[in-house]
C-alpha cells in the first residue's frame, strides 16, 4: 500500500522572519512594481535561496514568503499604532526585527505610492490624449468646413478667370481674324492697282506708238 506524502508546514518564528526580511533587503524586492513578473520571480529566488537553509526545510514557496511578511508587517503597524496611543510616540528600544520590518514597511508604502503614482499620471495622460484628440477632431471638421468654403470660393474665382480668359482669347481670335482680312484687303488692293497701272502702261504705250507712226509718214 502506498503511503501518501504530506506537504511540510512552515512554522514560522521570530528568528525565521528576521532571515526572510534579510533576504528581501538584499534582492531589493520593492523596487519592482506589485503584481509585476519581476517581483514575481524576486518572490521565488527569496524562497529558492531560504530554502537551501535547513531551517526552513525546503518547505518555504514564493507565496508562502509574500504571506509571511504581509501578516507581520499588518501586526507591526498595529503594534505602533498601540504604542503611539499608550505612550504618545515613544516606545521599547528597537529590535533588529523592529527595524527591519519598519524599512520593510516603508519601502513597500513608497512603492506602492509610486506605483499609484505612475497609474494616476497615467490615467492623466490618457484623458488629456482623448481631450487633444477630440480637440484636433473639432478642427479637422472645422477646417474642412473652411476648406470647403475656401474650395467654393476658388471655383467661383477661377470661373470668373475663365470668363475674362475666354472674353480675352476671343477678342484676340477677332484681331486675329480682322488682321488676316486687312492683309488680304491689302493684298486685293495691290493686286487692283497692278491691274490698273498695267492698263494705263498699255495705253500710254499705244499712244506712242501711233503718235511715232504719224511722225514717220509726215516726213
Amino acid at each position: 500500500m502506498a503511503t501518501s506524502s504530506k506537504k511540510s508546514v512552515m512554522n514560522w518564528s521570530e528568528e525565521k522572519d528576521i532571515v526572510l526580511m534579510r533576504q528581501m533587503v538584499g534582492t531589493g524586492i520593492f523596487e519592482f512594481r506589485a503584481g509585476s513578473k519581476e517581483r514575481g520571480k524576486t518572490w521565488l529566488e527569496i524562497a529558492e535561496s531560504l530554502n537551501t537553509d535547513e531551517r526552513f526545510g525546503g518547505a518555504l514557496t514564493a507565496r508562502g514568503a509574500r504571506d509571511r511578511f504581509t501578516l507581520i508587517s499588518r501586526r507591526q503597524k498595529s503594534k505602533n499604532l498601540a504604542q503611539i496611543k499608550s505612550t504618545g510616540g515613544g516606545g521599547e528600544e528597537r529590535t533588529e526585527f523592529d527595524i527591519l520590518i519598519e524599512d520593510l514597511i516603508e519601502l513597500n508604502e513608497e512603492a506602492e505610492k509610486k506605483a499609484q503614482d505612475q497609474t494616476d499620471n497615467q490615467k492623466e495622460k490618457e484623458k488629456q490624449d482623448k481631450e487633444k484628440g477630440l480637440d484636433m477632431r473639432q478642427k479637422a471638421m472645422e477646417t474642412m468646413g473652411q476648406t470647403r468654403k475656401r474650395t467654393s470660393e476658388d471655383k467661383d474665382d477661377v470661373f470668373e478667370r475663365m470668363k475674362r480668359r475666354r472674353s480675352r482669347s476671343e477678342t484676340v481670335t477677332w484681331l486675329d481674324k480682322k488682321a488676316e482680312q486687312d492683309t488680304e484687303w491689302r493684298k486685293l488692293l495691290v493686286e487692283e492697282s497692278k491691274r490698273e497701272i498695267g492698263i494705263w502702261q498699255g495705253k500710254t504705250r499705244g499712244k506712242s506708238w501711233k503718235f511715232r507712226e504719224n511722225s514717220w509718214k509726215c516726213k
